[in-house]
């Protein structure tokens, strides 16, 4: 999100205020800090206007993938069961829209 907003040489406080957020949450999501709702990244990706799935599409290499997934695996371990559901089946959703 972080880069396509700086391509589109916005501001964290343009972004929030045409997705309707708060710039902080901006922030937060930005850094990785806090995961939004779908409806929130659509409503980004509206901002943006990106499709949703340029939201989600970056290219990594094989080491970043592994480093992603491990760190999601890290973060993932302290969470509740049901939590780690639910990003599972974030993740499920993604990966069928983006097919």
């Amino acid at each position: 999100i972080r880069y396509i907003r700086k391509i589109r040489k916005m501001s964290q406080a343009k972004l929030a205020e045409a997705a309707d957020i708060s710039d902080n949450f901006v922030g937060l999501i930005e850094r990785g800090e806090r995961l939004p709702a779908l409806e929130t990244v659509e409503r980004i990706a509206r901002a943006l206007n990106v499709d949703l799935r340029e939201i989600f599409a970056f290219s990594v290499s094989k080491g970043q993938k592994e480093k992603l997934i491990s760190e999601l695996g890290y973060k993932l371990r302290r969470k509740k069961l049901e939590d780690v559901k639910i990003v599972s089946h974030i993740a499920e959703d993604v990966a069928k829209y983006l097919k």
